[in-house]
C-alpha cells in the first residue's frame, strides 16, 4: 500500500491508497468511497450492531471528504471513525490473520486452506489461532462475525480484515469488527448496479473466507461453536429511523431504500439472531414479490454433509 502525502480537511495527512482512498487525521480514519456507497454501509452497520450482543466493533459516521490528489481537489462521500488502536496500550499493534499466520507460523494461510474443505478450513484456523494465543472461545469470535457478515451481506470478509492486536507484553486480544463497506450491495460499479432488480443480485451474492456460500460456512460454524450473534431491543427490528434518513439524505432514495430491503430480506431470512426467537426452515416471506423462500434453495450451488 503506498503512503503518499495528501491534504484532507484542510490538514496535511498520510494518505493510503487501496482499493478506498483512506488517511488518519488527529486519531480519526477518514475513508472516501469507491465502487458506490460504502460509507452508507460502514455507517448502517455499525448502528445496527448497537443492538447486539457484540460489544467490540468500529462505529462509523458518514462524512464528506475533500482531498487533493494529482494537484486536483476530490471530493467524495465516505465514513470516519475512530482509530481502534486508541483503545489499546501503547505500542500495541493490529495484526491481520494473514499477517498473524506468516508471522507465527511462516505460513500463507490463504494457500494452505485452498486444498481443505470448509470444515477443515475453520477447524484449522480456529485450531491454530487458539494453540498460539491460548484463547479457547475463537470459534465463537469467529462465528459472530460471520453471523453479522451473512446479515448485512458483507462479501468481502477476509483474512486481512479480521484480526488481533498483539500488547506490548506479547499477548494478543481480540480486534474489533471493523471493514464493512462491503455490505448492502455497495458496489454499485461492477457487481450491483443500482439500476438491478434487488431480489436478483441478493442472490448472486458470495461470502468468503471459508466458503462461497454464506450458509454452509454458518453451519458448520453453528455446529462446532454454536449460534453467538443476539440481536434485541431493536425497535421493530427495522434500521433506525434517523439513520436510515441521513443515509437518504446524503446518498439519496434509491440507494436507502436498497439498503433497507437487503437488511429486511436478511432480518426476515435469519431471524434467529433477533432476540433469540428462532424461524423454523428459515423460511421468509418477500414483502415485495410476496414469495415464500426457504434460504437452502437459494443458492444454486447447494450442498450436503452430516450435522
Amino acid at each position: 500500500m503506498q503512503i503518499n502525502t495528501k491534504n484532507i480537511e484542510n490538514k496535511i495527512v498520510e494518505f493510503q491508497t487501496g482499493n478506498q482512498t483512506k488517511a488518519r487525521v488527529d486519531g480519526v480514519w477518514y475513508k472516501a468511497d469507491y465502487l458506490g456507497y460504502e460509507g452508507a454501509a460502514e455507517y448502517v452497520a455499525s448502528s445496527i450492531l448497537k443492538y447486539s450482543n457484540i460489544k467490540n466493533y468500529v462505529n462509523y459516521d458518514l462524512c464528506n471528504i475533500s482531498y487533493m490528489k494529482e494537484g486536483e481537489i476530490n471530493i467524495s462521500m465516505g465514513c470516519k471513525s475512530d482509530d481502534f488502536m486508541k483503545n489499546y496500550p501503547e505500542g500495541s499493534e493490529f495484526v491481520p490473520l494473514d499477517e498473524f499466520f506468516e508471522l507465527e507460523l511462516d505460513i500463507d494461510i490463504v494457500e494452505m486452506l485452498e486444498d481443505m474443505s470448509t470444515e477443515d478450513a475453520i477447524k484449522s484456523v480456529v485450531g491454530m489461532i487458539e494453540g498460539i494465543t491460548g484463547k479457547e472461545d475463537v470459534g465463537a469470535y469467529i462465528t459472530s462475525i460471520l453471523e453479522f457478515d451473512t446479515l448485512i451481506m458483507n462479501e468481502d470478509r477476509h483474512f486481512s480484515n479480521i484480526g488481533l492486536i498483539k500488547t506490548p507484553d506479547g499477548t494478543y486480544e481480540y480486534a474489533p469488527i471493523f471493514d464493512n463497506g462491503a455490505s448492502f450491495l455497495s458496489d454499485m460499479q461492477v457487481d450491483y448496479p443500482i439500476n438491478k432488480d434487488t431480489w436478483g443480485l441478493i442472490n448472486s451474492v458470495t461470502f468468503k473466507p471459508f466458503d462461497l456460500n454464506c450458509d454452509k460456512q454458518l453451519d458448520i460454524c453453528h455446529k462446532l461453536y454454536g449460534q453467538q450473534l443476539n440481536i434485541k431491543d431493536m425497535p421493530g427490528n427495522l434500521i433506525d429511523e434517523d439513520v436510515i434518513n441521513k443515509v437518504r439524505a446524503t446518498y439519496g432514495e434509491k440507494i436507502a431504500n436498497r439498503i433497507e430491503y437487503v437488511f429486511d430480506h436478511q432480518r426476515q431470512l435469519y431471524g434467529e439472531y433477533f432476540n433469540n426467537k428462532k424461524m423454523e426452515n428459515h423460511q421468509i416471506l418477500d414483502n415485495d414479490k410476496n414469495i415464500a423462500e426457504n434460504k437452502n434453495m437459494e443458492k444454486e450451488d447447494n450442498y450436503e454433509y452430516e450435522i
